[in-house]
């Protein structure tokens, strides 16, 4: 007889869902949506920088009443765009008060 086949082994995929989170280091892959432009400032930029710029500096306070407008020790960073953009813009709030906890959950 031949050597016994090799056990089948299934690859297992950790689903997030209504058990919670298990203990362990997370962190968010915004790859998909980092060159995605948005406007800065009046300015053209990109998703990905808009998170370099708040992640290195330090938010003071962020009104998002009219505007995303992000208060830094960098100065002012105000979030402009059409309101198709409120997704990307409301992203950027929740990664905002990520950072402002002093957590980077990208690395």
């Amino acid at each position: 007889m031949g050597s016994p086949a090799p056990p089948q082994t299934k690859e297992q995929l950790v689903k997030i869902g209504r058990k919670g989170f298990t203990p362990g280091a997370y962190t968010l892959d915004l790859s998909v949506i980092q060159d995605v432009p948005m406007t800065v400032n009046g300015q053209p930029s990109t998703f990905g920088d808009v998170y370099c710029k708040l992640r290195d500096s330090k938010i003071k306070a962020v009104d998002s009443f009219l505007r995303d407008t992000y208060t830094t020790e960098e100065g002012e960073i105000r979030l402009d765009g059409e309101i198709g953009q409120w997704p990307l813009r409301a992203t950027m709030r929740e990664l905002a008060a990520v950072l402002r906890q002093g957590i980077d959950p990208i690395t």
